[in-house]
């Protein structure tokens, strides 16, 4: 897993790249939890994530309440096809964090 930020009309874009499992999970929640102590705001573009798992859905799922408890829920550009079908076989749907298509 790969995470890049860039700057895009004023807020931070994260791109995770590459698999986001259960042993990346740490990983990606240290980075994550940077940005959201921080109050910036930022867009996360899940677009190139390569194998997905639950580990990974329930960590986008506690990022996305958290920040929507603090008035400014992340916002979500794109999600690959794996990240999807990590949220159905949960049974979950990724509006449920706010992704819209």
């Amino acid at each position: 897993m790969e995470i890049n930020t860039q700057t895009v009309n004023g807020a931070d874009v994260l791109s995770i790249s590459g698999d986001f499992t259960v042993y990346e999970v740490n990983d990606a929640h240290k980075a994550l939890l940077e940005y959201v102590e921080s109050g910036s705001d930022f867009i996360l573009d899940l677009g190139e994530v390569g194998e997905c798992d639950t580990a990974a859905v329930q960590l986008l799922f506690s990022l996305y309440k958290t920040t929507a408890e603090q008035g400014k829920p992340v916002l979500i550009k794109s999600m690959s096809e794996t990240v999807k079908a990590a949220f159905e076989r949960i049974g979950m749907n990724p509006e449920d964090i706010g992704y819209r298509v």
